[in-house]
C-alpha cells in the first residue's frame, strides 16, 4: 500500500519515498534537496510578498492625509501587519485622527495620586525590554515610560493608572517615542481605554463576563480550563475582581500545558 503526499508516494514497507514520474525510490540526499527548494521558494514568495506589501505601505505615505481608516485598518490585519515602525508611527497617527505637533501637557510626576504604583509596575517591566540593553539605557527607558503614563493620566482627573497600562504604554514608546507616545494614550484615555481607567471596574466587569462565553465558540479547551482554574471571568461571577488581573496568567499556563503536551512523548 502507499500514500501520496506532496508529489511522491511513500511506501509503507520500505518507508522510502518514491517519484511518482519514475516510481523509484528516492534517497535521503534527494529528499533533502525537495525540502531545501520548497523551503527556497517560500522564503523568495515571503520576500516578494513583503515587497508588495512594502510598496502598498508607501503609496499610502505617499497620499498624506487623504487616506481612509478602513485603508489604514485593513493593511494592519493583513498578512505582515504594517511590517516596521517606520509605518506604524505615522499610520497610527493618521488611524487615530491624532495632530503629530500635538502635545500634552507639562506637569511634575512625583504629584500624580498613583505615582508609587506606576514606579513599581514600571521597575518590573524588564522581561518588555529588549535583550542586551544596556542598563544605563534600561533606566533611561524605564524613566521615559514613566513620564509618558503620568502624563498622558494627569490631563483629566478622572483617569486612574491599572496595570497593563504599562505594557500598552511601552508599545507606543517604543514605536513614538516619549512626546508623541504620551499624546496617543493621552488620546486612548478619552476613547478606547475610558472605561477601563475609571475609579471602579464596573463596566469592565460586565465586558470581562463575556470572554468565556466569546473563547468557548473557538476552543472549549481554553474556556474550561479558565473555568476551572478558579481565575479569570469565573471569580467575576462570583462578584469579585480579583481573577480579571490572573486571566492572562491563565491563558499563558493553558498555552504552555498544550504545547508540552504536544512535544511529549507517548
Amino acid at each position: 500500500m502507499s500514500t501520496k503526499s506532496r508529489g511522491y508516494v511513500k511506501d509503507h514497507v520500505t518507508s522510502k519515498p518514491r517519484d511518482l514520474v519514475s516510481g523509484r525510490p528516492r534517497d535521503h540526499h534527494e529528499t533533502c534537496h525537495v525540502v531545501v527548494r520548497k523551503r527556497r521558494r517560500s522564503e523568495q514568495d515571503s520576500c516578494e510578498r513583503r515587497k508588495e506589501k512594502e510598496g502598498y505601505l508607501r503609496s499610502l505615505l505617499d497620499r498624506g492625509d487623504d487616506i481612509s481608516k478602513e485603508e489604514i485598518r485593513s493593511a494592519a490585519l493583513s498578512e505582515g501587519g504594517l511590517l516596521s515602525n517606520e509605518y506604524r508611527k505615522v499610520l497610527w497617527l493618521l488611524y487615530l485622527g491624532v495632530d503629530q505637533e500635538k502635545c500634552v501637557t507639562e506637569c511634575d510626576v512625583t504629584e500624580f495620586r498613583d505615582y508609587t504604583q506606576v514606579c513599581l509596575d514600571v521597575h518590573r517591566c524588564n522581561s518588555r525590554i529588549k535583550p542586551g540593553t544596556l542598563s544605563q539605557q534600561v533606566l533611561a527607558i524605564k524613566n521615559r515610560l514613566r513620564n509618558v503614563i503620568i502624563k498622558s493620566l494627569a490631563e483629566a482627573p478622572n483617569r486612574h493608572y491599572y496595570q497593563g497600562y504599562h505594557d500598552v504604554s511601552l508599545t507606543m514608546l517604543y514605536v513614538l517615542g516619549e512626546r508623541r507616545a504620551a499624546t496617543i494614550m493621552s488620546h486612548l484615555c478619552r476613547a478606547h481605554v475610558a472605561p477601563h481607567i475609571r475609579e471602579n471596574l464596573d463596566e469592565t466587569s460586565q465586558q470581562m463576563k463575556l470572554v468565556v462565553p466569546l473563547v468557548s465558540q473557538k476552543c472549549p479547551g481554553l474556556s474550561d480550563f479558565i473555568l476551572e482554574s478558579e481565575a479569570g471571568p469565573c471569580s467575576v461571577y462570583r462578584g469579585s475582581s480579583r481573577g480579571l488581573l490572573m486571566l492572562s496568567t491563565r491563558k499563558t499556563l493553558f498555552i504552555d500545558y498544550t504545547t508540552s503536551s504536544l512535544h511529549r512523548p507517548r
